[in-house]
Protein backbone atom coordinates (compact mmCIF):
# COMPACT_ATOMS: atom_id res chain seq x y z
CA UNK A 1 0.00 0.00 0.00
CA UNK A 2 1.01 3.76 -1.08
CA UNK A 3 1.72 6.24 1.53
CA UNK A 4 0.10 9.62 0.95
CA UNK A 5 2.60 12.24 0.61
CA UNK A 6 1.21 15.95 1.88
CA UNK A 7 2.56 18.91 0.46
CA UNK A 8 1.42 21.92 2.17
CA UNK A 9 -0.08 24.97 0.64
CA UNK A 10 3.60 27.30 0.79
CA UNK A 11 5.37 24.94 -1.97
CA UNK A 12 3.82 26.88 -4.84
CA UNK A 13 5.85 29.85 -3.99
CA UNK A 14 9.06 27.84 -4.07
CA UNK A 15 7.39 26.06 -7.58
CA UNK A 16 6.51 30.04 -8.99
CA UNK A 17 10.02 31.40 -8.95
CA UNK A 18 11.45 28.48 -10.62
CA UNK A 19 12.97 29.28 -14.41
CA UNK A 20 10.30 29.03 -17.43
CA UNK A 21 10.43 25.96 -18.83
CA UNK A 22 10.04 25.87 -23.02
CA UNK A 23 6.67 24.90 -23.39
CA UNK A 24 5.33 22.51 -26.75
CA UNK A 25 2.78 24.32 -28.56
CA UNK A 26 -1.03 22.39 -28.57
CA UNK A 27 -3.87 22.89 -30.65
CA UNK A 28 -7.18 21.40 -29.29
CA UNK A 29 -9.79 20.52 -31.47
CA UNK A 30 -13.07 20.52 -30.21
CA UNK A 31 -15.00 17.07 -30.27
CA UNK A 32 -18.26 17.15 -28.54
CA UNK A 33 -19.89 18.69 -25.73
CA UNK A 34 -21.25 16.42 -23.15
CA UNK A 35 -24.45 17.18 -21.18
CA UNK A 36 -25.69 14.04 -19.54
CA UNK A 37 -25.37 10.54 -18.92
CA UNK A 38 -26.81 7.58 -20.67
CA UNK A 39 -29.98 7.45 -18.67
CA UNK A 40 -30.23 10.95 -19.45
CA UNK A 41 -29.77 12.44 -16.45
CA UNK A 42 -28.01 15.81 -16.86
CA UNK A 43 -24.99 17.05 -15.50
CA UNK A 44 -24.70 19.11 -12.58
CA UNK A 45 -22.27 21.46 -12.10
CA UNK A 46 -19.26 19.24 -13.13
CA UNK A 47 -16.09 20.43 -11.41
CA UNK A 48 -13.20 17.71 -12.47
CA UNK A 49 -12.15 15.36 -14.97
CA UNK A 50 -9.57 12.92 -15.61
CA UNK A 51 -8.86 10.78 -18.86
CA UNK A 52 -6.67 7.37 -19.47
CA UNK A 53 -5.18 6.75 -22.82
CA UNK A 54 -7.59 3.77 -22.99
CA UNK A 55 -10.49 6.40 -24.00
CA UNK A 56 -11.67 6.35 -20.37
CA UNK A 57 -13.15 9.54 -19.38
CA UNK A 58 -14.47 10.29 -16.12
CA UNK A 59 -16.29 13.32 -14.83
CA UNK A 60 -16.60 14.53 -11.37
CA UNK A 61 -20.70 15.46 -11.54
CA UNK A 62 -20.38 17.14 -8.33
CA UNK A 63 -23.59 18.60 -8.45
CA UNK A 64 -25.24 15.33 -8.62
CA UNK A 65 -23.08 13.79 -5.86
CA UNK A 66 -21.72 11.49 -8.56
CA UNK A 67 -19.13 10.14 -11.45
CA UNK A 68 -20.12 9.53 -14.49
CA UNK A 69 -17.59 7.42 -17.10
CA UNK A 70 -17.23 7.67 -20.37
CA UNK A 71 -15.51 5.58 -23.28
CA UNK A 72 -14.15 7.61 -25.95
CA UNK A 73 -12.80 5.39 -29.29
CA UNK A 74 -12.64 6.06 -32.92
CA UNK A 75 -13.99 9.76 -32.53
CA UNK A 76 -17.25 8.09 -31.29
CA UNK A 77 -18.22 9.03 -27.32
CA UNK A 78 -20.55 6.05 -25.44
CA UNK A 79 -23.59 6.97 -23.43
CA UNK A 80 -21.64 7.00 -20.30
CA UNK A 81 -22.55 5.10 -16.80
CA UNK A 82 -22.97 6.36 -13.30
CA UNK A 83 -20.38 5.94 -10.88
CA UNK A 84 -22.52 6.07 -7.00
CA UNK A 85 -20.46 7.62 -4.04
CA UNK A 86 -21.01 6.99 -0.30
CA UNK A 87 -23.59 9.77 0.77
CA UNK A 88 -22.67 13.23 1.10
CA UNK A 89 -19.70 13.19 -1.27
CA UNK A 90 -19.30 16.44 -3.39
CA UNK A 91 -16.49 15.24 -6.29
CA UNK A 92 -14.60 17.78 -7.23
CA UNK A 93 -11.26 16.49 -8.49
CA UNK A 94 -10.92 12.85 -10.11
CA UNK A 95 -7.69 10.75 -10.85
CA UNK A 96 -6.82 7.18 -12.27
CA UNK A 97 -4.40 5.48 -10.29
CA UNK A 98 -1.60 3.01 -12.11
CA UNK A 99 -3.94 0.28 -11.23
CA UNK A 100 -7.09 1.52 -12.72
CA UNK A 101 -8.36 2.94 -8.83
CA UNK A 102 -10.49 6.28 -9.01
CA UNK A 103 -9.42 8.83 -6.16
CA UNK A 104 -12.07 10.94 -5.67
CA UNK A 105 -11.44 14.56 -4.00
CA UNK A 106 -14.92 15.63 -1.52
CA UNK A 107 -13.81 19.71 -1.20
CA UNK A 108 -17.01 20.64 0.10
CA UNK A 109 -18.56 18.20 2.22
CA UNK A 110 -16.00 15.55 4.02
CA UNK A 111 -13.02 17.61 3.03
CA UNK A 112 -11.59 13.83 2.40
CA UNK A 113 -10.10 11.67 -0.61
CA UNK A 114 -12.35 8.57 -1.60
CA UNK A 115 -10.68 5.43 -3.03
CA UNK A 116 -12.84 3.32 -5.45
CA UNK A 117 -11.84 0.27 -6.79
CA UNK A 118 -11.73 0.27 -10.69
CA UNK A 119 -15.45 -0.62 -11.34
CA UNK A 120 -16.06 2.42 -8.73
CA UNK A 121 -16.97 0.57 -5.54
CA UNK A 122 -16.10 2.17 -2.54
CA UNK A 123 -12.70 1.05 -0.89
CA UNK A 124 -11.66 3.49 1.77
CA UNK A 125 -11.15 6.99 2.53
CA UNK A 126 -7.18 7.89 2.59
CA UNK A 127 -6.12 8.85 5.62
CA UNK A 128 -2.93 11.03 6.66
CA UNK A 129 -0.24 10.29 8.90
CA UNK A 130 2.42 12.87 9.87
CA UNK A 131 0.38 15.92 10.38
CA UNK A 132 0.39 17.50 13.74
CA UNK A 133 -3.98 17.44 13.96
CA UNK A 134 -4.89 14.94 11.30
CA UNK A 135 -8.37 15.84 11.76
CA UNK A 136 -7.60 19.47 10.52
CA UNK A 137 -6.14 18.49 7.24
CA UNK A 138 -7.89 19.65 4.32
CA UNK A 139 -6.59 18.75 1.09
CA UNK A 140 -7.93 21.21 -1.99
CA UNK A 141 -5.73 19.35 -4.64
CA UNK A 142 -3.86 15.99 -5.49
CA UNK A 143 -1.80 14.13 -8.06
CA UNK A 144 -1.41 10.09 -8.32
CA UNK A 145 2.34 9.46 -10.05
CA UNK A 146 2.63 6.18 -11.90
CA UNK A 147 3.87 4.26 -8.50
CA UNK A 148 0.49 5.19 -7.08
CA UNK A 149 1.78 7.82 -4.62
CA UNK A 150 -0.30 10.11 -3.63
CA UNK A 151 0.37 13.95 -3.85
CA UNK A 152 -1.55 16.52 -1.67
CA UNK A 153 -2.41 20.01 -1.59
CA UNK A 154 -3.13 20.73 2.25
CA UNK A 155 -4.36 24.06 2.82
CA UNK A 156 -5.06 23.75 6.56
CA UNK A 157 -2.75 25.61 9.26
CA UNK A 158 -1.02 22.32 9.82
Amino acid sequence: MHKPIIIIAGIGLALASAPPAQAERFIFKYALTIHKDGAGKALRMPEGVACKENGDILIADSGNGRLVLFKYQNGELDAGKAIKLPKKIYPTHVEFGPKGDIFVLDRRGARRIVRLDPNGKFRHFVTFKGLARLKDAVPSSFRVDAKGDLYVLNISAN
